[in-house]
């Protein structure tokens, strides 16, 4: 291990009901406060070297949020997996739309459609 590099070991929930505290992010990338959460119990522990920096930033965060070490790092990783699936999700999006572009009259039905919706709709001048 390179010089300020620290090792650090983690517990990841595989399964099982486990109360978490608030500030936990769901998979759908919300985060709740003052709630409890129900998540898995059973771990699967890895080891990971890190940054000393990062970690010392990650233990600022832990302390303030009174999460366990294990907590933020799983908290971590279901923010940057639920990134890139609706990464992958943009893609496929984007790849629809070359496939079969938007045509002339395509465009023109979605312009009169959202006039028609914001035509009833009260506006305030600046």
């Amino acid at each position: 291990m390179g010089s300020g590099m620290a090792t650090m070991a983690v517990c990841l929930s595989t399964s099982h009901p486990a109360h978490v505290r608030s500030g936990d992010s769901a998979i759908d990338g919300t985060v709740s406060v003052g709630h409890i959460h129900t998540v898995p119990r059973t771990a699967a522990k890895i080891t990971v070297s890190v940054d000393q920096a990062v970690l010392r930033q990650a233990e600022r965060v832990r302390r303030r949020t009174g999460e366990s070490r294990s907590a933020l790092v799983a908290r971590a990783l279901r923010v940057v997996l639920q990134v890139d699936d609706n990464a992958e999700l943009v893609r496929q999006y984007v790849a629809g739309y070359r496939r079969i572009p938007e045509t002339a009259a395509d465009k023109t039905s979605a312009h009169k459609l959202a006039a028609r919706a914001l035509d009833g709709l009260k506006w305030e001048s600046s």
